[in-house]
């Protein structure tokens, strides 16, 4: 199922590196980031996933939307998942990245904002560690019958 040949994997890397830089930027990533993520992960993780994992990156390839929930899931259930340093091997590029560099860098936002930013963060990490608990069964399932 994730078990691509060579010029295929490398496609499919690159692909991956724009639904996960997405993720994190909230925009689409600066040229060239794709390829240095797609040369990074094709050494850090040389064999194909199987099972579960490859279900789970086939699902979020093929529907971006749930990657927020897996990867809250993730968080909770399986934090070393191949999901989760995929994710820190993209976030490793962007913070790098010169021209990314103000993105990454701790502001000040005062007391008041900080305990509504713990709250507001909370509650939606809540959430969508509940719903990601609940997908994360659905793709669990789904890699028993492949």
């Amino acid at each position: 199922m994730y078990n691509p040949e060579p010029c295929e994997k490398a496609k499919l890397l690159i692909r991956e590196a724009e639904v996960l830089m997405r993720y994190l930027l909230d925009q689409a990533p600066p040229a060239g980031l794709t390829e240095r993520y797609a040369a990074a992960c094709a050494r850090l993780f040389p064999d194909p996933p199987s099972g579960f994992e490859a279900t789970q990156l086939a699902t979020v390839l093929k529907w971006p939307w749930t990657l927020p929930l897996l990867d809250a899931a993730a968080g909770v259930w399986r934090p070393g998942s191949l999901l989760r340093r995929k994710l820190l091997v993209a976030l490793a590029i962007l913070e790098t990245t010169p021209e990314l560099t103000a993105r990454f860098v701790a502001r000040d936002p005062g007391p008041p904002r900080v305990l509504w930013l713990l709250a507001v963060t909370g509650i939606s990490a809540g959430l969508k560690a509940s719903a990601g608990t609940a997908l994360r069964v659905a793709v669990a399932a789904a890699a028993r019958r492949t």
